[in-house]
């Protein structure tokens, strides 16, 4: 009796035992993600777009026991791509497959999705590149600001680089930079900040080295905004008789706001200074009488009679406004 239950348990174990070997080597099909990095073969100076990391969903098939540890060992593989600039399309079914880990875990890849993918692939490169100085808002220097170091080094993806085409980085003051520093000293500023070219600004794969420098400097006045107090006069920039056979419209210009030196402005905002819009006209422009044409220059008439140009805008525009023309008839001398 006691035999006939050990033979029965015995039985029982072998078929339960037999039962979870077979469920773990029966044939399945399972799809999960997989994360598939690309690298270039040899060296990190390279860029992979638009992105070195591609999530693929990969369909497998092999026994259950099999695709259960492949969901854990073959979750990232990494792959090598030649070391050749332009796009390079990459067959994702053909390179999981073929993936050493793939074989390992003793399962097969049916498909992917998506099954190719476009990388476009460049190469880093380092030029030198000439910094010069920026504008400094506010102030007129004396002489010409410093710069250290003369030329920076930037690094990019070969593309960005046209050839032939000379680069120039900028050191860059702020306004807030300026206060309190007082005019006819030298000023030796660190940590300033070096601007890229304007064609490569805002690219994060673009760096420039090293990122901030020292400029020297002497302020020789300051610089304001200044709203005359009075219109400011549209005039023909020639004799009083183009004066006076060609009208403009309109004749006074609102809205004007002048970049000056403090003393300047004080004199304009005190109205011993006027403000003026000169219009200046060719000989052939006026023979075939033009009907429009921009602001040549603003300038501040003196006291003494002296002109000096201003940096002026009208509203928020930085271009000059447009003056209608209206030229009339030339009246031959008696």
């Amino acid at each position: 009796m006691i035999g006939d239950i050990w033979t029965y348990v015995m039985t029982t174990v072998v078929a339960v035992v037999v039962w979870w070997w077979a469920a773990g080597e029966t044939r399945v099909d399972r799809t999960f993600p997989v994360q598939c990095t690309f690298e270039v073969t040899g060296t990190d100076d390279w860029l992979i777009e638009p992105a070195n990391v591609v999530t693929t969903r990969v369909t497998v098939e092999g026994s259950q026991r099999a695709i259960q540890n492949a969901e854990q060992t073959v979750k990232r593989l990494t792959f090598a791509l030649p070391p050749r600039t332009g796009s390079q399309p990459v067959n994702l079914v053909a390179m999981v497959r073929e993936h050493p880990a793939i074989a390992e875990a003793g399962i097969a890849v049916v498909t992917t999705d998506p099954q190719t993918v476009s990388l476009d692939v460049d190469q880093f490169v380092e030029v030198p590149v000439r910094v010069v100085p920026g504008e400094v808002p506010g102030v007129e220097l004396v002489g010409a600001m410093t710069v250290e170091p003369s030329t920076v080094t930037i690094r990019a993806p070969r593309r960005l680089l046209e050839p032939g085409v000379e680069l120039t980085a900028r050191a860059i003051v702020e306004r807030a930079d300026l206060a309190g520093r007082a005019p006819g000293i030298q000023h030796t500023l660190t940590g300033v900040p070096i601007e890229l070219p304007a064609s490569l600004r805002g690219i994060a794969t673009v760096t420039v080295t090293p990122p901030e420098g020292r400029v020297s400097f002497t302020i020789g006045s300051r610089i304001r905004e200044v709203v005359p107090p009075v219109p400011v006069r549209v005039q023909i920039a020639g004799s009083p008789e183009d004066e006076a056979r060609i009208q403009v419209d309109p004749e006074l210009l609102r809205d004007v706001t002048v970049r000056v030196t403090e003393d300047l402005g004080r004199r304009i905002e005190s109205g011993e200074v006027k403000v003026l819009a000169l219009v200046h006209l060719k000989s052939s422009e006026k023979e075939a009488r033009i009907e429009r044409k921009p602001v040549s220059a603003f300038v501040a008439l003196l006291p003494d009679g002296t002109l000096t140009i201003v940096d002026a805008r009208v509203g928020t525009s930085t271009q000059p406004p447009m003056i209608g023309l209206t030229i009339l008839e030339e009246v031959a001398p008696e």
